[in-house]
């Protein structure tokens, strides 16, 4: 049988890592698309969702049968839990994002970090060197300072940045799930329950609120599989997979490069200007988000 050690000699998991922050990086402009449309962001949750798990869960009963017929109550149970999260995530951090700016809404999600080793501390008495607190912090508070600086927009930024911070909260939740689970479940079967799970809870959401599930246009959809495709499957799925390899905290601090991504494609895309602080801030993450990974990979 593999170890972990195995597969790291073969393949680097921080190098997916990088992929994923990669993918998810274009999460923002995906979004900001639908939204300038009218599109609902419970509707954006769905179809993201609900593409991803029609992808993914025949793929998976094909072949992970087995391991299907092998799942526990407990571990279905747990799972609806971290689908659960995912859904108040996606809820949270997409309507976010008609109040504040591309930055704001993402440097505050990213602050999700602070709940993860907290948590991780007591659940799983996760030990952390004293310099990689040191580096992490520095990385956190580059996302501090960019986050107040977005706070001078307005009034509804407050908004904006409320649901943010909730994003990140859920968020926590979702990856401490995924690292019970995980070390029970192959990456398939795992993201195929909580997605589909996910998208039932969304589905009945938006029944309940009575919106609309269509008819949305072509470009929609084309967001849409957008999310779905590049965003979840080569981002969050990717994410669940590296769980198995690494630690949330590494996986919650990597995500720090997601908003330097997507602030490069607003400013490109949608013309969001930078001031000098969100340089200086992004300039911080980067480099501590870099150190903390390093001192992670002594152990």
């Amino acid at each position: 049988m593999q170890t972990t050690k195995d597969i790291k000699r073969k393949v680097n998991p921080y190098f997916f890592l990088i992929i994923g922050v990669i993918a998810t990086s274009f999460s923002a402009i995906f979004v900001k698309g639908s939204l300038n449309t009218g599109t609902p962001p419970l509707i954006i949750a769905f179809y993201r969702l609900a593409i991803t798990s029609t992808i993914l869960i025949p793929y998976s009963i094909r072949f992970k049968k087995e391991e299907f017929n092998n799942i526990t109550k407990g571990d279905i149970g747990f799972s609806i839990v971290s689908g659960t999260f995912l859904a108040l995530h996606f809820l949270t951090w997409i309507s976010s994002f008609k109040y504040t700016s591309t930055f704001g809404s993402l440097v505050l999600m990213s602050l999700q970090p602070i709940y993860v080793v907290i948590a991780s501390y007591f659940l799983f008495n996760e030990r952390i060197s004293l310099k990689a607190i040191i580096v992490g912090l520095i990385a956190i508070l580059g996302s501090v300072i960019i986050g107040l600086m977005d706070l001078t927009i307005g009034t509804e930024a407050i908004r904006g940045d409320i649901l943010a911070l909730l994003g990140g909260i859920f968020l926590a939740g979702y990856f401490l799930c995924g690292r019970r689970l995980r070390q029970k479940l192959s990456i398939f079967p795992y993201v195929s329950i909580v997605y589909g799970s996910c998208t039932i809870i969304l589905f009945i959401v938006g029944l309940a609120q009575r919106i609309a599930f269509y008819p949305y246009s072509f470009f929609n959809f084309l967001m849409f599989f957008a999310l779905a495709i590049v965003c979840t499957i080569f981002g969050h799925t990717i994410f669940n997979w590296v769980l198995e390899y690494v630690s949330p905290t590494v996986v919650s601090i990597s995500l720090l490069g997601e908003p330097i991504g997507s602030g490069l494609w607003a400013f490109i895309i949608f013309k969001e200007r930078l001031s000098f602080w969100h340089f200086i801030g992004g300039g911080i993450i980067i480099l501590g988000l870099y150190k903390f990974i390093l001192e992670l990979e002594k152990k």
